[in-house]
């Protein structure tokens, strides 16, 4: 995670982390395949948060802040489910931020940081597998998903 003061108050901030595999499955009822909880395929997505933030700097060495921006994201790699072939679009998505910096002198402190990401994503795939003993066909199909995951942070503030 890095950052940039524009002022004492409000800031730039871009971060990053490793993803962990989504299964992405089929929700609701389906009288017909793929059934319900059935996984569609699996996703390594990649997004990067960027937010504007606010730091109120009234409380001392306690800062709290409240951050919004965009959220890019874009898939590391895909694995077959009921899908076959499958491919995610890049999407730009929204971010809501809340954390604190606890401050031990002008440089040096501590943060805890809180994110909600907002991202809906389409994919496409070429095939449809339906096991044996039909196996997989080609079939051209649209999966629509959203990712609305909490990322939870702590670390050491250094600012120059």
């Amino acid at each position: 995670m890095g950052g940039y003061f524009f002022t004492p108050n409000w800031s730039l901030e871009v971060a990053g982390a490793v993803p962990l595999w989504l299964n992405i499955k089929i929700t609701g009822f389906s009288a017909t395949p793929p059934f319900s909880g059935a996984s569609l395929s699996k996703l390594l997505p990649g997004a990067v948060p960027i937010t504007g933030v606010y730091h109120f700097t009234q409380l001392g060495a306690l800062q709290p802040y409240l951050g919004a921006g965009i959220v890019p994201s874009f898939q590391f790699a895909v694995e077959d489910g009921f899908n076959t072939g499958g491919f995610f679009a890049p999407t730009v998505g929204l971010v809501a931020q809340a954390g604190s910096d606890y401050m031990f002198n002008r440089n040096w402190g501590v943060f805890l940081d809180v994110k909600k990401l907002f991202i809906w994503s389409t994919g496409k795939s070429t095939g449809l597998d339906f096991g044996p003993p039909i196996g997989t066909i080609s079939a051209a199909a649209t999966i629509k998903t959203t990712f609305q995951p909490w990322l939870f942070s702590t670390g050491v503030t250094y600012r120059f």
